[in-house]
């Protein structure tokens, strides 16, 4: 019989079995003692890594596969490997994105762009960010035959099983002349401090650029993109636009007004007013300086009024309790400044709570509201001009609750009473 094994470690027994001439033989001590040989069979087991071999998958996933190999002293070998796969579950990576093109009309234009993604896979290009473009649904879009029409921006949604990635718009611009792409904008600054007008263009070849003030004057050395302004004066103030020329043609910009910044100035201060109770009441603020102007009415000149912010302040129905200081704030990106305080009073007429006669005299009393002036006249005839403040009842502060006067002079047959509010 011959028997056959992996390798194994361990150290060899004093009796062992060796593969002779003759076959196989037990060598070393004397016996047949069967398991004690087999245990005895191998010694000296190296372990070696055999071999390493990466593979790409999809996206940026990968498998690796590692062999090793086990060989004892006496040549015998077992060998195994095991493969592990890396997964890329992430939505699509869009490694070179679709760049802009300049052509003249009728050649044929392509954009592409490169992913790294698994599959399923898909594309789908749109024009202008919104209009689909039939058809166009791999990682290239071809245009052939252009036309005018056709000039715009381009970019591909794609998706796998992950999510969704979206390009960047690559313009398409036709002729050759140059193109602009975005318009200088209107500048507010402050005076002494600093603005910058850009413009964005293409076209082919690469355009150029020149600067003008007020249409017709060069601005010398002023050839890059942007053109930034410093220490601004007055006679800055204009409209700056950019001549773009190639060997195809020439395009200006829109113009672009450089404005200095005017801190709010208010010219017409609301007034005072005093109504009666149940009026509507309107204040108003005249102000000017840079656009856009913001306004907050506050009242007693300290606490903001909810929905106060145009440059009319009404009440549809004044009440004694609004009486008071008005202020507003008008405000621009520059500063802010407030107003003087209007100052409004509301009177309200005062009602007699009694009225009764002694032999020292008429006493009557009547509401009052806090903030108000009473004072209160008698005559003995009406019509009349001539009335009589009755003593101590000249311009008293209310107070909120009833106020009583005396009046020690009612011996007449009858007495007028008349209560001014202030």
């Amino acid at each position: 019989m011959s028997l056959y094994g992996p390798p194994v470690t361990g150290q060899a027994a004093s009796g062992y079995w060796a593969f002779e001439s003759t076959g196989w033989a037990v060598e070393g001590q004397a016996g047949t003692n069967f398991g004690a040989q087999l245990a005895a069979l191998s010694s000296g087991v190296n372990l070696s890594v055999s071999s390493t071999v990466t593979n790409s998958l999809c996206g940026r996933g990968f498998a690796v596969t590692r062999s090793w190999q086990a060989l004892d002293t006496c040549n015998k070998s077992a060998s195994c490997s095991q493969t592990v796969n890396v997964v890329d579950q992430s939505a699509p990576l869009i490694l070179v994105q679709p760049q802009g093109q300049a052509a003249l009309l009728g050649q044929d234009v392509s954009f592409t762009v490169d992913v790294s993604s698994c599959p399923p896979t898909t594309y789908q290009w749109y024009f202008n960010q919104t209009n689909v473009l039939n058809l166009a649904t791999s990682s290239n879009l071809l245009l052939t035959n252009v036309t005018l029409a056709q000039a715009g921006f381009y970019h591909v949604v794609i998706v796998n099983p992950y999510g969704t990635t979206t390009s960047t718009p690559a313009p398409l611009v036709l002729s050759g002349t140059p193109t602009i792409i975005t318009q200088p904008l209107d500048e507010v600054a402050a005076l002494g401090g600093s603005a910058t007008f850009t413009v964005s263009a293409i076209g082919l070849p690469a355009p150029t650029y020149q600067w003008m003030f007020n249409d017709t004057n060069v601005l010398v050395g002023e050839t890059a993109p942007s053109l930034t302004l410093t220490k601004l004066q007055t006679n800055q103030v204009g409209f700056y636009s950019v001549i773009v020329s190639n060997s195809v043609g020439v395009t200006t910009s829109s113009r672009a007004q450089l404005s200095l910044a005017r801190l709010p100035v208010i010219t017409l201060q609301p007034q005072s007013l005093i109504v009666q109770q149940g009026q509507a009441v309107t204040l108003t603020v005249t102000a000017v300086g840079t656009a856009p102007l913001a306004y907050q009415w506050m009242a007693n000149c300290t606490r903001p009024i909810s929905g106060a912010t145009t440059n009319s302040l009404r009440l549809k129905s004044a009440a004694p309790t609004d009486s008071g200081s008005y202020c507003v704030t008008v405000s621009n990106a520059f500063g802010s400044v407030l107003s003087q305080p209007a100052v409004l009073r509301v009177l309200a007429q005062a009602k007699l709570t009694s009225l009764s006669q002694d032999q020292s005299g008429v006493s009557l009393s009547f509401s009052t509201v806090t903030n108000l002036i009473y004072s209160v006249y008698s005559s003995q005839v009406l019509p009349t001009t001539n009335w009589t403040i009755l003593p101590g009842a000249f311009q008293q502060p209310g107070t909120g609750a009833p106020m009583t006067v005396h009046d020690p002079t009612a011996t007449g047959p009858r007495t007028f009473y008349r209560i001014v509010v202030e």
